[in-house]
C-alpha cells in the first residue's frame, strides 16, 4: 500500500517584546531604540489543523511601563502589530514595571486598537500577582482581552479547532485538560519562562 504523507500546516507567530529578542531573525524590525522589537516565526507541525494554515498570533509581553514615553513607545509597537494582520493576540503579562499604575485609560485605549480577527487572550505576569491584581485584570478586560487563570479553551479557524491554556506559575496543564482536549493541538502560554523547564525535570 502506498505510504500517504500528513500534510503539514503552520501557525504564523509575531511576537513583541521590551528587551531585545536573541535568535535567528526571518525579519525584525526597531520601532523604538532599544524598546520594542518584532520578530516573525513560522511553527509548522503535522497536528495542526488545516483549517489553521497560515493562522497568524502576535504574542506580546512585558511592556514594564514605567513612564509616559513607554506609552508612545508600545502605541508605536500596537500599529505595527495592526499592519500585521493578525488574526489572535496572546498577553503574556507585565503591563507595569511597579504597582504604579498610571494612564490606565490611556493604557486601554491604545489596546482597544488591536486590530485582531479572532480575540485577545491574556494571561497574569508576576507584576500583575505581586500588584493590585484585580486592577490589572479589569484594564485588560476592559481593553478587550479575555483573561485566562489556569484556564484553557478552544479556538476555532475554519471549522477546525486547537485547544489554548492560559497559565500561572503555579498551573498544571495536564489538569486543566478533558480527555477530548487532549488530542487536540495544544498551545500554552505561562509568563514565567522557566515553567516548562521545571516541569520537564520533575518528570
Amino acid at each position: 500500500m502506498e505510504n500517504k504523507k500528513k500534510k503539514s500546516s503552520k501557525l504564523l507567530l509575531l511576537f513583541g517584546f521590551t528587551l531585545a529578542i536573541v535568535g535567528c531573525f526571518l525579519w525584525s524590525t526597531f520601532i523604538a531604540p532599544t524598546h520594542f522589537v518584532l520578530e516573525e516565526k513560522t511553527y509548522i507541525h503535522t497536528s495542526i489543523p488545516q483549517g489553521f494554515d497560515g493562522f497568524k498570533i502576535a504574542f506580546i509581553s512585558d511592556f514594564d511601563l514605567a513612564t509616559t514615553e513607554d506609552l508612545d513607545y508600545l502605541e508605536s509597537c500596537i500599529k505595527k502589530i495592526n499592519e500585521a494582520n493578525c488574526d489572535m493576540v496572546i498577553f503574556g503579562g507585565d503591563l507595569y514595571e511597579t504597582n504604579n499604575q498610571f494612564d490606565s485609560e490611556r493604557l486601554i485605549s491604545i489596546l482597544k486598537t488591536l486590530d485582531i480577527r479572532q480575540g485577545k487572550l491574556a494571561v497574569l505576569g508576576e507584576n500583575e500577582i505581586k500588584a493590585n491584581t484585580d486592577a490589572c485584570i479589569q484594564i485588560l478586560e476592559k481593553s478587550g482581552f479575555e483573561v485566562l487563570r489556569n484556564d484553557a479553551h478552544y479556538t476555532y479557524s475554519n471549522n477546525d479547532r486547537i485547544v489554548f491554556a492560559g497559565l500561572e506559575n503555579n498551573g498544571d496543564v495536564d489538569t486543566l485538560l478533558s480527555d477530548e482536549m487532549k488530542t487536540h493541538f495544544i498551545l500554552s502560554t505561562v509568563h514565567q519562562p522557566h515553567y516548562f523547564d521545571q516541569i520537564q525535570n520533575s518528570n
